[in-house]
């Protein structure tokens, strides 16, 4: 049995990473979801809140945004003496609350069975950890967009649009296709979104791909400049992690962020005595920054009903993860809105 060391879980590590990226693993899990996670961080225009966060003691940091109340253009007036009202201070916590975690153990009789290595099989279960946690994120990401979801500014639904229940935004199945992308472009500018992005549950998604495949064509151009006009995202497996029922997100740029935090080393750092564990951090391959906490240990424990024992090697992945909106983002100037396909 291999001994958990600073260089042992160092090697490991390595090695997942490497195995995160084969497609060998895929016959063993399913690829992480990550399609909206990755969209959100794209988009976010957070500055330096992400390291401000992550250098704090604690899982949040306040963040004192200059609003403009106060300020309105009035007639000119004389350049000798200047006035004007004082800019007030909106101040936001960004947190990191929802923490979750996923453990996994390792024994010699695991690693003979396997064919592998303790070190080997370790890599390779920490790469599976690794690609759920990745597909926790996207789908907390998910479930917080529509707990953030603005409602649209009064008077500006029209064409397809149709008010639904809680903000929400119907339109009709016959009307959902690459002609809404207009009527998209129309509704962002009356909200004050400017060009917003898409995230999709795939309601788009044939009608998408057939109009960027038709742009070969001198008569599919139209359609495939069409759906160009904005960038979408199709996160077809994350809507129904999700249990999102609803169809398409629209969502102005740097108006939410995906902020998380870890509190181990990068370096695998051994904590000896009673503790006996090794911890450090494991970087997502699959989402951009996104970085776990990383908990190692080894412990006897019986083997079934018998008196025999064995050491097992016990490994954990640990997440803080947040999802807000930035200031001033609300029903005066929505961020998010929801669009949801109707019969």
């Amino acid at each position: 049995m291999a001994d958990i060391s600073a260089l042992y879980l160092t090697n490991v590590k390595q090695a997942a990473e490497a195995l995160y990226r084969e497609n060998f693993l895929a016959l063993a899990i399913d690829p992480a979801h990550v399609i909206t996670a990755n969209a959100v961080l794209a988009n976010q225009r957070t500055g330096n809140i992400q390291q401000l966060l992550q250098a704090s003691s604690t899982d949040s940091v306040d963040v004192v945004w200059g609003t403009s109340d106060g300020m309105a253009v009035v007639d000119c007036t004389t350049d000798c003496e200047l006035t004007g009202p004082k800019g007030t201070g909106e101040t936001i916590t960004i947190t990191a609350p929802i923490c979750k975690e996923i453990a996994f153990s390792i024994s010699e009789e695991d690693a003979r069975r396997s064919g592998r290595t303790v070190e080997q099989q370790t890599a390779f279960m920490l790469a599976q950890a690794a690609v759920k946690m990745d597909t926790m994120v996207n789908t907390q990401t998910l479930v917080r967009l529509k707990a953030l979801q603005d409602s649209y500014k009064a008077g500006t639904l029209s064409g397809p649009f149709a008010a639904g229940v809680g903000g929400v935004i119907n339109v009709t199945t016959a009307d959902y296709n690459r002609k809404l992308m207009a009527n998209m472009m129309r509704l962002a500018r009356l909200n004050l979104m400017g060009s917003p992005y898409l995230i999709d549950s795939g309601a788009l998604y044939v009608d998408y791909m057939d109009a960027r495949f038709d742009g070969a064509n001198a008569e599919g151009r139209g359609d495939a400049a069409r759906v160009a006009a904005l960038m979408e995202y199709f996160d077809l497996e994350g809507f129904v992690d999700a249990a999102i029922t609803e169809d398409t997100f629209i969502i102005k740029p740097g108006s939410v962020g995906l902020f998380h935090k870890h509190f181990n080393p990068d370096t695998p750092r051994e904590i000896n005595g009673e503790v006996g564990q090794v911890r450090s951090t494991f970087a997502s391959p699959a989402i951009t920054g996104m970085v776990y906490d990383l908990f190692s240990t080894e412990k006897c424990v019986a083997i079934g009903a018998t008196t025999r024992t064995e050491i097992v090697q016990v490994h954990k992945l640990k997440s803080y993860i947040g999802i807000q909106k930035a200031a001033g983002v609300g029903a005066a100037r929505p961020g998010i809105l929801l669009v949801n396909q109707v019969a």
